[in-house]
């Protein structure tokens, strides 16, 4: 259940129309947080340069499960790898490339790498959980099984080391 809601407010929103969209969303048992017109908004902004420092952390040798596993226990509801599944590898893709062109810039390269794994991805068709292939392999069917590692995307991932830097679980957190 997601907790938080984002009331846009652009600078023809009236200060009114934006408390009460506040109450409506704390009335639904929401967390309302009021953000400019931009793009990405709130969470995109948050989440793109998150993604970012989880491909440079797979340029340093960390590997997909030990990223998902770390960030779980930093206290996040969900791994970043995880989550990309999840959204979608082809929207996850679609707003990275948004947000580059927007006002992110910067923050939005790097990562350690150049190359665009989402874009290699997509191409390939893994899609994530929607399509049943992304980082992760799904098993067909509900209660079906467990996912497991994309070897196809591990593969691809070692490929883009730079440099192993042994990064220990406190570091892999803290990054």
């Amino acid at each position: 259940n997601m907790k938080l809601l984002e009331i846009i407010k652009h600078e023809g929103t009236a200060e009114h129309v934006a408390a009460a969209a506040v109450e409506v969303g704390l009335k639904q048992g929401k967390l309302p947080i009021v953000v400019g017109d931009v793009p990405g908004f709130y969470v995109n902004r948050c989440l793109g340069p998150l993604m970012v420092e989880t491909t440079a952390l797979i340029s340093h040798g960390v590997g997909i499960e030990q990223l998902d596993k770390e960030i779980l226990k930093y206290g996040m509801p969900v791994g970043p790898i995880t989550l990309v599944d999840e959204v979608g590898i082809d929207v996850a893709n679609h707003v990275r490339e948004f947000l580059s062109n927007a006002d992110m810039g910067v923050r939005m390269q790097g990562g350690g790498t150049d190359v665009n794994v989402l874009g290699e991805m997509v191409e390939k068709g893994f899609l994530g959980k929607k399509s049943g292939k992304g980082f992760f392999v799904y098993p067909e069917g509900k209660g079906k099984g467990k996912k497991t590692v994309n070897p196809e995307v591990a593969a691809r991932a070692k490929e883009l080391v730079t440099e192993d830097m042994k990064l220990s679980p406190d570091e892999i957190r803290n990054r």
